[in-house]
């Protein structure tokens, strides 16, 4: 079973498409905060408020119970995400505590939940999608990089609870890829972000998927967060 948060995004409709085609018998679980996608045939969608951290409590969720009550192992990818667009002088702490609660709170809080299920059957996968930008700082992300720095954070402690389990955690610091919030920068701003990266170009989604098949066959790898950029963070 496979269960991807930020179903609602570019990227994660096409990583469950892709994971449908690759894993035609696994359950497909989306989740998505606001906008239900239509996954019809592709994947079960699930309404999960992101923002609201006392709904984090699995008995709230008839997702959880959906999920605990299948016997497939869980893998679980978490591409759920927003950013704000603010410089230090103008952000508030609003801002920061809803960047960390949907991109680092919510999943940690929806693990949680999950957690003695996988410890139950001594398996779980975990794949957290970090940003290049805590490594290549841009102005306006204060909010977006501490989250995802945490994110990346949480990989490395709970590889240290989880290990024993056989409940594997890792992380792919995502650069900018053809899909998702990219669509919404001007396409003079693309063309400027293409020639700040060393390969000139975005990332597509057959790369992504190649690293998350990558991870998922490479239990060795545990604990590791992957940068999949272009080599934007070394420019």
């Amino acid at each position: 079973m496979f269960v991807i948060t930020g179903i609602s995004g570019g990227i994660g409709q096409l990583v469950a498409r892709q994971l449908k085609l690759q894993h035609p018998n696994s359950r497909i679980i989306g989740i998505y905060n606001q906008n239900c996608p239509d996954m019809e045939g592709i994947a079960e969608c699930f309404q999960y408020n992101f923002e609201d951290t006392n709904a984090l409590a699995i008995d709230n969720y008839p997702l959880f119970q959906s999920i605990l009550n299948t016997n497939q192992p869980i893998n679980i990818i978490h591409l759920a995400g927003v950013t704000v667009n603010k410089t230090i002088s103008r952000v508030k702490k609003d801002d920061l505590d809803k960047c960390l609660t949907i991109n680092c709170t919510s999943i940690l809080g929806m693990i949680s939940s999950l957690w003695p299920k996988m410890k139950e059957d001594n398996f779980g996968r975990i794949i957290l999608v970090s940003s290049v930008v805590p490594h290549r700082p841009a102005i306006g992300t204060l909010g977006y990089s501490i989250s995802k720095a945490a994110l990346e954070a949480a990989v490395r402690v709970l590889f240290t609870k989880g290990s024993k389990y056989n409940i594997l955690p890792f992380g792919i610091a995502l650069g900018y890829t053809d899909y998702g919030i990219i669509q919404q920068v001007p396409p003079e701003m693309q063309e400027e972000l293409k020639n700040s990266i060393p390969l000139h170009r975005f990332g597509n989604i057959i790369e992504v998927m190649n690293t998350i098949n990558f991870l998922l066959d490479t239990p060795y790898a545990a604990g590791q967060i992957i940068h999949l950029n272009g080599g934007l963070y070394l420019a």
